[in-house]
C-alpha cells in the first residue's frame, strides 16, 4: 500500500472512531495495523513497512538515511514496545483533535484559533514543533 493510500485509510479509521480513546480503537480491531502505520507517517517518517512475527507486528521506518524497527505492536496484548512507544498514543490523540476540534476551529478568528491549538497541544502533551510536524504530515491532501 502506498503512503498516500495508508494515510487516506488511517484518516478514515480515525473519523470512524470519532470520540473514542486510543485503547478502544486498538481493541476494536478496525485495521489497527494500517492506523499505526499512518500514525508513524504522521510523525514524519518517509517510509514505513510492517513485518508479522508470531503475534507481533514490527514496524520498520526510515527518516533520512536512518532506518530500523521503531515500534512493535503485540496484537494479543495490544501493547507496544520500541522507540515510538511513548509517541504513538499522543500522535493518535492529536490527529483525533485535528479531525474534530481543530478542523472546526479553522473558521474562528485567528486569536481564538491559536488559543484552541494551545489548549489541544497542552492537553495532548506534545510540543508545538511536534504539533506542526504531525499536522503537516497528516493533512497532506
Amino acid at each position: 500500500m502506498s503512503k498516500h493510500d495508508v494515510m487516506v485509510e488511517a484518516r478514515s479509521i480515525v473519523l470512524s472512531h470519532e470520540g473514542e480513546c486510543f485503547s478502544d480503537v486498538l481493541n476494536s480491531g478496525s485495521q489497527v495495523e494500517v492506523l499505526i502505520e499512518g500514525l508513524i507517517y504522521a510523525l514524519g517518517y518517509e517510509s514505513v513497512s510492517r513485518l508479522h512475527v508470531n503475534n507481533e507486528v514490527n514496524y520498520q521506518a526510515k527518516l533520512g538515511s536512518v532506518g530500523g524497527v521503531v515500534l512493535v505492536f503485540n496484537m494479543k496484548s495490544k501493547s507496544f514496545h520500541g522507540d515510538l512507544r511513548g509517541s504513538i498514543e499522543s500522535t493518535f490523540d492529536l490527529v483525533m483533535a485535528v479531525e474534530t476540534e481543530l478542523d472546526k476551529a479553522l473558521m474562528y478568528p485567528k486569536e481564538l484559533r491559536e488559543n484552541i491549538i494551545e489548549d489541544v497541544v497542552s492537553r495532548v502533551g506534545v510540543s508545538v514543533d511536534r504539533y506542526k510536524t504531525i499536522l503537516k504530515n497528516w493533512k497532506f491532501t
